[in-house]
């Protein structure tokens, strides 16, 4: 058993990615910006299938590739939310 706490570990996203070589690692800055992205309300009730997404990314590119395609969402959520509020 690890202990992920003495290792400066603390999170679920941190434990996963411990485990594997550093080129497939999850950044910080990666990490904190999945956090701050999940958080928009275009992610409400879709959590849980976009972190297992998250947990499955076995490559930076996916990485980086899961958070453009989170951004891109919540882009066309915000323009789509402000047609409708002007229409």
């Amino acid at each position: 058993l690890i202990h992920a706490y003495e290792y400066g570990i603390s999170s679920e996203v941190e434990a996963e990615d411990f485990a594997k070589p550093t080129y497939y690692q999850k950044r910080e800055e990666h990490i904190e910006k999945f956090a701050e992205l999940l958080d928009h309300p275009y992610f409400d009730g879709k959590k849980k299938e976009t972190k297992q997404a998250w947990k499955d990314a076995n490559s930076l590119s996916t990485v980086e590739l899961i958070l453009t395609q989170m951004r891109q969402r919540i882009e066309q959520y915000e323009k789509e939310r402000l047609e409708h509020e002007n229409s």
